[in-house]
């Protein structure tokens, strides 16, 4: 999907696809295991038109690459660029707008590329930005005119260099957007409460403290995802932002949360993978993703690798950035601009972080269009985008914004659509709009899950309508 994606709008790739051997590399049959002499093809690319005008290959061993053979935890890994790579890059970037975006394609199954800082090295070599190409073809729905964005903060917060970058992440989410109705809402653990709660102060954030939390009766399962659902009081997330630990292990990485009651140093934490993180976001309704970890870079590999796998996992923004003032200003308040402005505008240069986006919302000028004919991504977009106020969401200042339950399905569509995509389509690169599930043995599979999708969605508008009329009645 992601080649769809570069034929459509004519973008600028780099696409990197690790081999077993040079053998597997002729039969073109990527694997991500760990048979003897893995190597790496680099392929830049240039599509004009639905075609590719050009293109520059080099196969390289894994040894030449620069690229280290395993990650463990710990800061940022460091490599060099392969001199080949360099010249073709250099061809590549040339004769392109300056603006233009270099995206980074990594073919899939890819091991631990993703947790690779590339956007620096590239950056540095090309002066571009770039930024990396999801799967999903379809940007998020969503209201441009309200922002709902949640803060998670799990990290000690007393050390300057975190305090001031924290102070710079609100007043970001505050002032980047530009948006006619922002709103910020800060969780933080112990670790963080104290310095959240002085820091959280402009009119448009609200601090959450966990003791205002009600508990009801029974264990809590994830008391955060309890203690955001129960602050939210039923309007949707746009975002949400966690800055906390990780860890990587196997191969597979997962951050670490304490919980936000405890009191005690010596408390267990909670150990959230990707697809626990996705089923969390989908349920408030977020449909971007940001994370960024200890001011020290202690958790930057694991985190690096996490964020890549949740950019795998569902649809929308995932954004990793390092935990410092000058990236918090320099990177992440522009990338806000890029992500949530009322007007699009190009990405800036990530040197500390990367970004996994449609390229709708990174290219000005791009017309989003309808790629996929699946009907559930597209029956509730009045919904999301004007915003409707539903009496059932929200008090009567909530004017604008969707309740959770409409963003959540929106989402769950979403995901649905990304995971069919993935399973029904053996070629995705198409002359027309895809058309999932109208050829191939499991068509009538697909057929089913979409009409059964499509009516979750049908019964959401119904019921949305229903509540915003009764609203409308009882305000008369």
């Amino acid at each position: 999907m992601a080649d769809f994606l570069k034929q459509w709008y004519g973008l600028l790739t780099l696409k990197v696809t690790l081999f077993a051997s040079p053998v597997a590399a002729a039969e073109a049959e990527p694997v991500s295991d760990a048979r003897p002499h893995p190597h790496i093809e680099f392929t830049v690319e240039r599509n004009v038109r639905g075609e590719t005008v050009s293109r520059q290959s080099a196969l390289l061993p894994l040894g030449a690459t620069g690229i280290p053979d395993a990650i463990g935890n710990g800061p940022t890994v460091t490599f060099a660029l392969a001199d080949v790579l360099k010249d073709m890059l250099r061809n590549a970037v040339a004769e392109s707008d300056p603006e233009e975006p270099l995206w980074l394609h990594l073919v899939k199954p890819y091991g631990h590329l993703g947790a690779l800082p590339w956007e620096g090295l590239l950056t540095e070599l090309t002066r571009h930005s770039v930024l990396r190409l999801p799967d999903f073809l379809e940007p998020p729905r969503e209201n441009k005119s309200v922002l709902e964005a949640a803060i998670i903060c799990d990290l000690d917060l007393e050390e300057h260099g975190s305090r001031e970058a924290f102070r710079r992440a609100i007043e970001a989410w505050v002032g980047a957007p530009y948006r006619e109705d922002v709103h910020v809402h800060v969780f933080a653990s112990r670790l963080a409460r104290k310095a959240a709660k002085h820091l959280a102060t402009h009119s448009r954030v609200i601090f959450h403290h966990p003791d205002d939390m009600k508990m009801g009766k029974g264990a809590i399962p994830d008391p955060w995802q309890h203690w955001v659902t129960r602050a939210m009081a039923g309007r949707a997330l746009d975002a949400v932002h966690l800055l906390c630990r990780a860890t990587l292990s196997h191969g597979r990485s997962c951050i670490s949360l304490s919980r936000p009651f405890q009191r005690s140093e010596t408390a267990p934490v909670a150990f959230v993978y990707p697809d626990e993180l996705a089923s969390g976001l989908t349920q408030t309704g977020a449909w971007c993703l940001v994370v960024g970890g200890p001011a020290d870079g202690s958790s930057d590999t694991a985190l690096r690798h996490f964020v890549d796998a949740m950019a795998q996992t569902r649809p929308g923004p995932a954004l990793f950035h390092c935990f410092d003032p000058d990236t918090i200003e320099n990177e992440i308040r522009p990338a806000f601009r890029t992500l949530f402005g009322a007007e699009r505008v190009y990405p800036p240069i990530f040197r500390r972080s990367f970004l996994y986006c449609q390229p709708e919302l990174a290219m000005p000028g791009l017309k989003a269009v309808p790629k996929t004919e699946i009907l559930a991504l597209h029956r509730n977009t009045e919904l999301l985008e004007a915003g409707l106020a539903l009496a059932a969401s929200a008090a009567p200042d909530a004017l604008g914004h969707v309740p959770n339950w409409v963003a959540a399905s929106q989402r769950f569509a979403e995901g649905v659509a990304l995971e069919t995509a993935r399973r029904s389509s053996g070629d995705v690169l198409m002359s027309d709009p895809l058309a999932l599930g109208s050829s191939g043995a499991n068509s009538k599979g697909v057929e089913i899950v979409q009409d059964t999708v499509a009516e979750i969605q049908r019964i959401v508008s119904e019921y949305a309508r229903e509540q915003l009329s009764d609203f409308g009645e009882s305000d008369g």
